[in-house]
């Protein structure tokens, strides 16, 4: 639930460094269930996020997190490349919006058709994509 978090609050809280490794070693939990699967069955895997942007406002943007987020999703594409078969992005406000589709020409179309921007029915559309469960 992004939407809801301090990002200013946040990042002296903490080292940039430390979150890096926080969420490389995270990734690397998840590849290794990734692995396992594709061994048991054959067949590639990946996963699938969902980002929640309830609440989520203007004021909230802070650019030294956007910053640090980005240079972490530059890393994890380099360290886990093809791992993300979807974004899912839900609850978005209207500036979230607008701002993808200033943003979104310039990414590879690869990129671009992994992520979804759901409208109100999102729920609809995450059952049908990743099952109910």
């Amino acid at each position: 639930m992004i939407g809801h978090l301090d990002a200013a609050g946040l990042m002296p809280a903490t080292r940039n460094s430390d979150l890096y490794r926080m969420r490389i070693a995270e990734s690397e939990g998840v590849m290794q269930i990734i692995r396992n699967l594709e061994k048991q069955h054959g067949k590639p895997f990946g996963t699938s996020a969902i980002f929640d942007l309830d609440g989520l406002s203007m004021a909230q943007i802070d650019m030294s997190a956007l910053k640090c987020v980005t240079t972490m999703l530059t890393q994890l594409q380099e360290m886990f490349p093809d791992v993300i078969r979807k974004i899912f992005v839900i609850n978005t406000p209207t500036f979230i919006q607008v701002l993808w589709g200033m943003i979104s020409p310039c990414l590879a179309k690869q990129t671009q058709q992994k992520v979804k921007i759901l409208g109100s029915d999102w729920k609809l559309h995450l059952k049908e994509n990743i099952g109910e469960e």
